[in-house]
């Protein structure tokens, strides 16, 4: 595998031969029990999911903000609009403070 980048909170992009920029993240997760995702198993391990492809670092970035909202919504802790909004403005301005902008 291609050397990784850093951008936040478990995300991180890989640059392949071709300038294809892959996006990841790899956090804890409770192992599921095969056959029933409702059944919890207590035994937690280190997930890595693709979350995409992209053609240039702005657009991981754009990534990482979509899909970390997204989170945050199919979680609950995103229920209207404002607090949508508020989400996005954070986390761009957390991104811009690490990258200097994008």
């Amino acid at each position: 595998m291609e050397k990784k980048v850093k951008v936040i909170d478990g995300y991180y992009y890989c640059i392949d031969n071709c300038g294809n920029h892959s996006l990841y993240l790899s956090e804890v997760r409770e192992k599921g029990s095969f056959g029933n995702k409702e059944t919890k198993t207590g035994v937690y391990g280190m997930y890595t999911e693709l979350i995409g492809h992209f053609t240039s670092v702005e657009g991981v970035l754009q990534g990482v903000v979509r899909d970390s909202a997204k989170r945050k919504i199919d979680a609950g802790q995103i229920e209207t609009v404002k607090q949508h909004l508020d989400y996005l403005n954070k986390i761009t301005e957390r991104i811009e403070k690490v990258t200097g902008g994008f």
